[in-house]
């Protein structure tokens, strides 16, 4: 997963001054001794995203997509199908994402999603999809899992409301 930066850094690694600021072009005010938030103690909001937070059902362009579910096979012969995501999978793969968020290895979220809304406004803001297993079988972490189990999500998204909506992103997690 790759996350984009948050702006212009000038080569002296200092934060802009509101005089430099403005003479880039860059709205808004900036403080030359303003603390990252990374560095504060507060405790920081569960991340959204770019398109307002409003809770998706992630089935946003599906109606375009011919193809689902798409039926495939993993390296082990194991059957699969790539699905829209339901929303009685919802919890479960919040609680995948919480996982994730806890571990703190892969995501930038540093906060776990307390509510199911939350949730919503980010990862199904837009087309998700759920890859579940066709038949019995072993997962990478040794456990078995049985027909009809959800054993990865992800969903795609434009990168960016406005000029950048034509770059893809996507996040994906699948069960340990």
């Amino acid at each position: 997963l790759l996350v984009g930066g948050a702006g212009r850094v000038p080569r002296d690694n200092k934060r802009p001054t509101q005089r430099r600021a403005s003479e880039a072009g860059i709205r808004g005010h900036y403080s030359a001794s303003a603390t990252p938030a990374s560095q504060t103690d507060r405790k920081t909001e569960a991340m959204t995203s770019a398109y307002g937070g409003t809770p998706g059902t992630g089935t946003q362009g599906l109606d375009d997509i011919e193809c689902l579910p798409l039926l495939a096979a993993l390296s082990t012969g194991r059957k699969v199908e790539v699905a829209a995501i339901t929303p009685s999978e919802w919890p479960e793969m919040m609680a995948l994402m919480n996982e994730i968020i806890e571990e703190g290895l892969a995501w930038p979220f540093n906060v776990r999603y307390e509510t199911l809304d939350a949730y919503r406004g980010y990862f199904l803001s837009h087309a998700a999809f759920v890859v579940r297993a066709l038949e019995p079988g072993t997962d990478t972490d040794g456990k078995t899992s049985k027909k009809g189990d959800v054993i990865g999500c992800f969903y795609v998204k434009p990168n960016f409301p406005g000029r950048c909506a034509h770059v893809c992103n996507g996040g994906v997690i699948t069960k340990k």
